[in-house]
């Protein structure tokens, strides 16, 4: 195994215009590595990959906290917060271009399948809401954002008289 007095008892051994000599022999030093070398190596990159993920778990936790938008953890969010995300995401959707927005809700891999059967949702949800005259009535306000955000449309600056107005009038069209 090659120390550090190696060069020095190489550059004694072999005079200076004799340096393949010298090479040979740092090569021969070079492969007879022992196993316990490699093992140590082996660590050391085994640290440096779970140095990597500990580090981006710690980012991982900055994004969870400041910015929540981004971890699909909307399970946990309060209402105000679910009712906040839902208005930008239509904001954000309405302001594309028609081509553009014709796109939305398909998938790459379910495809225009999953624009199907999400309008099919659509019409089975509206056919059981105009089946039931009194299921309006009695939504919340929240249900009422939740329906408006399943249709993609635009609450903002309606009152809860306003918005169960303009679904029953979306679910008998």
């Amino acid at each position: 195994m090659c120390n550090d007095l190696t060069p020095l008892l190489i550059y004694n051994r072999f005079p200076s215009n004799d340096i393949s000599a010298c090479l040979v022999l740092c090569e021969k030093t070079l492969f007879s590595l022992n196993c316990s070398s490699f093992i140590k190596i082996y660590d050391f990159f085994i640290f440096i990959i779970l140095d990597k993920i500990d580090f981006l778990l710690k980012k991982f936790l900055i994004l969870r906290i400041f910015f929540p938008r981004f971890i699909l953890t909307r399970h946990f969010w309060t209402i105000d917060q679910k009712r906040r995300f839902w208005s930008t995401s239509i904001k954000r959707s309405t302001q594309m271009h028609y081509h553009l927005s014709r796109l939305h809700r398909v998938s790459l891999f379910t495809g225009i399948r999953g624009l199907h059967s999400h309008a099919e949702t659509l019409r089975c949800l509206d056919r059981s809401l105009k089946a039931k005259s009194t299921a309006i009535d009695a939504m919340s306000e929240q249900e009422l954002w939740q329906q408006f955000y399943l249709r993609r449309l635009q609450y903002d600056g309606l009152s809860e008289e306003d918005m169960k107005h303009f679904l029953k009038v979306w679910s008998l069209t």
